[in-house]
């Protein structure tokens, strides 16, 4: 996926969780309007980021828990945010991570109604 948008798009960083430039790509897609594309894993994006530059957000690798990918996507959704935000998720059917995807939305449905029998 980086080589297929790094071909398209005018600018773009990829930030491993464990990248000593990870800080430095983060404040440069923040603030330099050029930067177009912003590549990170789950776990990579999922703590200790604020990217409110972001307009898009494109989920390609699922979690078994959901919590972990809304914490990811909330990256986007933080104080300063001035726009609104898309989330897109990839998934292929016939494909594991379409089974993780059926069991995500099985455990979104199950929580949802635990919530709606509590509040009875």
């Amino acid at each position: 996926m980086a080589t297929s948008i790094s071909t398209r798009a005018r600018s773009s960083a990829c930030a491993p969780s464990w990248s000593s430039r990870r800080d430095a790509l983060v404040e440069r897609f923040q603030n330099d309007r050029t930067e177009q594309v912003f590549l990170l894993s789950l776990k990579a994006g999922g703590t200790g980021l604020k990217l409110t530059a972001a307009s898009s957000v494109i989920q390609n690798d699922r979690w078994w828990n959901p919590a972990v990918e809304a914490h990811a996507t909330d990256r986007a959704y933080r104080i300063g945010q001035q726009q609104n935000v898309q989330v897109h998720r990839l998934i292929k059917r016939a494909t594991f991570e379409k089974r993780i995807n059926d069991m995500i939305d099985a455990k979104r449905e199950l929580a949802e109604l635990a919530a709606l029998f509590c509040l009875r």
